[in-house]
């Protein structure tokens, strides 16, 4: 099979070579996504598995979105301002909330590729909305900004005005059965085919999954 698509078995290898390969408990490893997956099999079929962890992400503020777009050269500080500032630093008491998010690596037999699958839920185990998911730093900030959405769906524009590319659905997990979000995959495999170019870019590698992860990333915040 090309690189651009697997076969269930090639995704069963790609994630064990992807968990046994020695990976560093360091900020690099953690930016790119690599720590904390392990292997989950199927309650009820064994042959089925994926790879999966649990994060927590924090809620963004609204003044921390502010603060984020402001721009160094509107900002008019005096030096005695300054001065005072660093004499009394006043602390941001208001808490940190953060949403617990399980994510998941499982293999779709439609696209022979992997899919990006989530589910969410707050501190009360209480699921997560999807307008309570996109105030969270799980998705990359410029993607919340350009996507059109239902209760149930994202879309990013298309190159037709009236057909927007699907970005987030809801649907089973193929290894668990249970509702979940998940990334559409249907540009994973063009994707892919022009990530995974050079020739020893196996499909049994780890190499494929940290393609993958590295594509995935530019839409979800993969940091740990």
């Amino acid at each position: 099979m090309s690189s651009s698509h697997l076969t269930r078995d090639e995704f069963a290898a790609a994630c064990n070579a992807f968990l046994q390969r020695p990976i560093s408990n360091d900020e690099t490893s953690a930016l790119r996504g690599h720590l904390g997956w392990t292997l989950l099999t199927s309650p009820t079929v064994s042959s089925l598995r994926c790879l999966a962890r649990t994060v927590n992400v924090r809620v963004i503020r609204e003044d921390d979105t502010e603060s984020d777009e402001a721009s160094l050269n509107d900002l008019d500080v005096e030096e005695e301002d300054i001065d005072d500032a660093t004499a009394a630093p006043i602390s941001d008491q208001t808490p940190t909330t953060f949403v617990t998010v399980q994510q998941y690596i499982a293999y779709s037999p439609t696209f022979a590729v992997p899919v990006f699958y989530f589910s969410s839920h707050d501190a009360n185990g209480a699921p997560t909305s999807l307008e309570a998911i996109l105030r969270t730093n799980l998705f990359k900030q410029h993607v919340t900004r350009s996507v059109t959405r239902t209760a149930h769906s994202l879309s990013l524009p298309g190159e037709d005005a009236g057909a927007p590319f699907p970005l987030l659905s809801q649907g089973d997990h193929p290894v668990l059965g249970r509702p979940c979000w998940f990334l559409h995959p249907c540009g994973i495999p063009t994707a892919m085919a022009e990530l995974m170019e050079e020739p020893d870019m196996s499909t049994h590698s780890a190499a494929w999954i940290d393609t993958w992860l590295a594509l995935i990333s530019t839409v979800i915040d993969l940091r740990t």
